[in-house]
């Protein structure tokens, strides 16, 4: 350590206390954006045991000679991978990665946290600064005290922490992390926990002081560039992987879109098609007087119906997305019910409408195909006009186990190219028009509602 006086040795040096309740917190942080091994209490309890564990481990390492701060601190890192690793499901070179963040993050806060504390008890001029510099939480010495500086600190920092992280975890793959982003992060924790820690180990680098603040500000600074740096590669990979996914949504809604044209020319053509015929069966009946003529055209008439569209919602949009998925429907069994007067959705445009019902459908029909019961594949469709709402109602039945991640469907196709991009690009579409979209799994129904507020006339 920097050699001074006694009194000043002791103020620089972070207390013990403040690091390790600093690393605890870090690593529960990101603990609780993860997909954890274990539920709420036993991860709680777990954790809790933990945080005494880094208490006593860092009190105990201040025993130890000066020659092993290093081992105390690699140690240190360990027991915050273990915590990281033991208590959710990333494999090692994830656990890593989040460990390397929550170091330097449990750094920088209690950097900044002594920092503060430090100017307040050498500025000490008056009642509120006493307040602030008071410890609640006082065992025998500075080093397992809590200040109520810390507390507002630390307090406020994680707040702040939290509203950047809430941003990322809208991204599905929450800590997608390649080896490149391990190996800058590693990189950038050498060269983060050197630098700030140079002056403490020699007075005489280029990059050290004599002076307590200049002390504080080095490694202040550089903890907040190591942290600014690992969530600039954070927002880097976060803004690229919505690039790709919006390139991928917009991929599967032009693919959609150019279905849903061909089936509206296809049903253009047969219900001309249709007309024509009837005209020409009109003809035929006119001039001609065979009983058995007559009973054979009326039959083929009524053959002809079959090709006409199907589905009637006073919506042209949805009826052609409706009707293109007919055959599918048909094909896997699946009895469909359509009670719906979708006249005035006509606000929605088609590429929305396409989006929407066909992501439903074929959500629903890949769902139902792996209903053994044929008599249970079974498909209900309603839009109706409620207290100035549009209401759409889509369920289906199912038995597969459904796969969530934080509250998002995944898909359970084999091919899962679209990782749940349907529902997505459901809930996107429905946001453009200030709709709701809510979906339910009881009883073995997988049921979607969706609330459109009606346009001002």
């Amino acid at each position: 350590m920097i050699l001074m006086n006694s009194a000043t040795e002791v103020l620089l040096n972070t207390p013990r206390i403040y690091t390790s309740i600093a690393q605890f917190l870090a690593v529960f942080f990101y603990i609780k954006y993860s997909s954890r091994k274990f539920g709420n209490g036993k991860t709680i309890a777990i954790s809790t045991f933990s945080l005494i564990g880094f208490i006593l481990f860092h009190h105990w390492a201040l025993t130890w000679p000066i020659d092993f701060w290093i081992i105390g601190m690699f140690l240190s890192f360990f027991l915050m991978f273990l915590n990281v690793f033991l208590l959710t499901n990333h494999n090692v070179m994830v656990s890593t990665y989040i460990t390397i963040m929550a170091f330097i993050i449990s750094e920088l806060v209690a950097a900044i946290t002594w920092q503060v504390e430090y100017f307040l008890i050498v500025n000490n001029v008056n009642g509120f600064v006493n307040a602030l510099v008071y410890s609640p939480f006082r065992v025998y010495d500075y080093d397992l005290s809590i200040t109520i500086n810390m507390m507002i600190i630390y307090t406020l920092f994680f707040l702040l922490l939290n509203l950047f992280e809430k941003r990322y975890q809208h991204n599905l793959k929450g800590f997608d992390v390649k080896i490149n982003d391990l190996l800058t992060a590693l990189v950038t924790l050498i060269l983060v926990f050197s630098i700030s820690n140079f002056s403490f180990l020699d007075i005489n680098s280029p990059i050290s002081s004599n002076s307590a603040m200049e002390i504080f500000y080095i490694r202040t600074l550089v903890n907040l560039v190591g942290f600014i740096l690992l969530y600039s590669l954070r927002e880097h990979n976060y803004s690229t992987q919505k690039s790709l996914e919006v390139d991928l949504m917009k991929r599967m809604l032009d693919n959609q879109y150019n279905q849903y044209q061909v089936s509206m020319k296809s049903i253009d053509t047969i219900n001309r098609k249709y007309h024509d015929l009837k005209h020409h069966i009109e003809l035929i009946k006119n001039e001609l007087d065979y009983e058995k003529k007559i009973a054979h055209i009326s039959e083929f008439e009524n053959s002809i119906k079959s090709i006409e569209s199907t589905f009637q919602t006073n919506n042209r949009e949805l009826d052609v997305i409706l009707n293109s998925k007919e055959e599918a429907l048909r094909e896997n069994n699946i009895n469909i019910t359509v009670v719906a007067n979708a006249e005035k959705l006509d606000f929605i445009s088609t590429i929305d409408l396409v989006s929407i019902f066909s992501n439903a459908i074929e959500n629903a029909i890949d769902s139902l195909k792996l209903v053994k019961d044929k008599n249970k594949r079974l498909l209900k469709l309603a839009v109706v006009e409620e207290k100035g709402f549009i209401i759409v109602k889509m369920e289906n039945y199912y038995e597969t186990q459904i796969k969530t991640d934080k509250g998002r469907f995944l898909t359970t196709k084999y091919d899962n190219t679209y990782h749940g991009y349907g529902i997505r690009s459901m809930h996107y579409a429905v946001e453009k028009y200030n709709g709701m979209l809510t979906i339910d799994t009881k009883n073995n129904w997988f049921t979607v509602v969706i609330a459109f507020p009606l346009p001002m006339q």
